[in-house]
């Protein structure tokens, strides 16, 4: 009996070795590809490749579990508040069965929250390395916006549908500008709306800014381990890699080339919520560095100096592309002026209005996990030609889920740039970087559902929300 167990321990190790190397290679997928990809129709289901990456991804981390024969979440992760939230939601999300008139789709949303959740967990368990984070957004960013900015000299899309670009219909007030002197296409990459690219962006942005601001030389060194809160030791992988490529070296021009590239793309998007978010993340930003944020980080290494060269440049032709294109700028600020904004404030102002009267109607559990757009006309009173989506995530929540649902979404908003600024002086850069990139969301949410309603930004959000958790534990 003995000589059995001892020759399946070697079995059991080669196994999690196979598991740990597969994670790690669906996890760079996954951050690869989260925000591109062709829809692909699989019975009930409208799926991407990211979307079948998540899939196998959360597959892996149960087969780890059971691997292991442990439970996913341990009473020592229930301490951390923002899990526990999540928790709380996704669970909430079954009362939706009881009152929902669609239910196929409220199944399908309910799913991938539970896929969703599942992932933070396994995320937040690996550990993933900050700079190959960093690596693989950057790649993120030079890819989408090189297919934004080619968007925006040829003035359509450019036949890339085979990686999900869609064919950019010249639509007023969709992803076409009228500034009163010219028209002007808005791009959004292989997104599905420049608003989408823009959150796609802007939060990698945020990441990679922190990493280039604050390059942190104490970060642990890749050949010692440790024990984590299981007493199991750590591997290399969850610290900095063994021999990096010259993508993940601290002096890679990688980082600066994307927030050059990336933050241009950016404003062709002309989104301005994702803008107003990332301004927002910026003083935020400046507040904690102003109030004595990241004291215990020592050994600062400073920007190369090549790199500050490249900086410099980027930012004087980010300097030149606003300039020249001024009068947009001013057009989409112009809300009193312009009859397409009107019509844009009078159509979110209706909006919100349906969605109270669905929290009205329902306000502890809602109508139903995905029913607020099919039920839009019912609770409207009438037919009309305005979009049947709400666009305040927190009211598109409690309408949805209900109240209680929205008031966890709403603390989930909240608190990781709460918590950061409270702890800022104990704040690596890591947890300083998720945490910046997560205040756009303060913005977006009340503007945008994405977040919530969309794969793409549903995903992004919460897989910034494992790392932030990662992040902050270790921090």
């Amino acid at each position: 009996m003995t000589t059995a167990k001892s020759a399946a321990l070697p079995t059991v190790k080669r196994a999690n070795v196979l598991l740990e190397y597969a994670i790690r290679a669906l996890f760079t997928a996954l951050l690869l590809t989260f925000s591109w990809g062709p829809t692909v129709t699989i019975g009930a289901f409208d799926l991407r490749i990211a979307d079948l990456l998540l899939v196998l991804l959360v597959s892996l981390f149960f087969g780890k579990w059971l691997l292991a024969r442990r439970l996913p979440v341990s009473l020592t992760k229930l301490r951390q508040p923002v899990l526990l939230v999540l928790i709380l939601f996704a669970i909430w999300t079954f009362t939706s069965l009881f009152v929902t008139v669609t239910p196929v789709l409220s199944l399908r949303r309910i799913v991938r929250i539970w896929l969703l959740l599942t992932m933070v967990i396994g995320v937040n368990e690996m550990r993933p390395a900050f700079k190959w984070v960093v690596s693989l957004f950057s790649i993120h960013i030079l890819a989408q916006s090189s297919v934004a900015l080619a968007q925006a000299a040829l003035q359509r899309d450019i036949g890339l549908t085979w990686l999900g670009e869609q064919q950019m219909m010249a639509q007023l007030g969709y992803n076409v500008l009228d500034t009163g002197s010219r028209l002007i296409l808005r791009v959004q990459g292989l997104a599905e709306h420049p608003n989408l690219l823009a959150i796609t962006l802007v939060v990698p942005l945020l990441v990679v800014l922190v990493y280039v601001l604050f390059p942190e030389a104490n970060m642990p060194d890749a050949h010692s381990t440790s024990q984590n809160n299981d007493g199991r030791r750590e591997r290399p992988y969850s610290n900095v890699q063994r021999n990096p490529s010259f993508l993940q070296r601290q002096e890679s021009i990688l980082p600066i080339a994307a927030l050059i590239v990336g933050t241009i793309a950016l404003f062709f998007t002309f989104s301005r919520a994702a803008t107003l978010g990332g301004m927002i993340a910026l003083v935020w930003l400046l507040v904690v560095w102003k109030m004595g944020g990241m004291r215990r980080v020592k050994n600062q290494k400073s920007v190369p100096i090549y790199g500050k060269i490249v900086f410099a440049g980027g930012a004087l032709l980010v300097g030149l592309t606003l300039f020249s294109y001024r009068d947009v700028v001013l057009s989409r600020l112009d809300f009193g002026g312009s009859m397409l904004e009107q019509t844009s404030v009078t159509e979110r102002v209706v909006q919100n209005r349906v969605g109270w009267k669905m929290v009205q109607a329902s306000p502890l559990v809602g109508v139903g996990a995905h029913s607020a757009r099919e039920r839009f006309t019912e609770f409207l009173g009438a037919q009309t030609r305005i979009s049947h989506t709400i666009h305040n995530t927190v009211l598109l929540i409690s309408a949805e889920l209900g109240l209680p649902a929205g008031f966890l979404w709403l603390i989930l908003l909240i608190t990781p740039p709460i918590y950061a600024l409270r702890h800022r002086h104990a704040l690596s850069t890591p947890a300083l970087a998720y945490s910046v990139a997560l205040v756009p969301y303060l913005v977006t949410n009340f503007t945008s559902p994405a977040s919530y309603d969309t794969p793409v930004g549903s995903l992004l959000h919460w897989l910034l929300l494992a790392l932030w958790l990662d992040a902050t534990t270790q921090s």
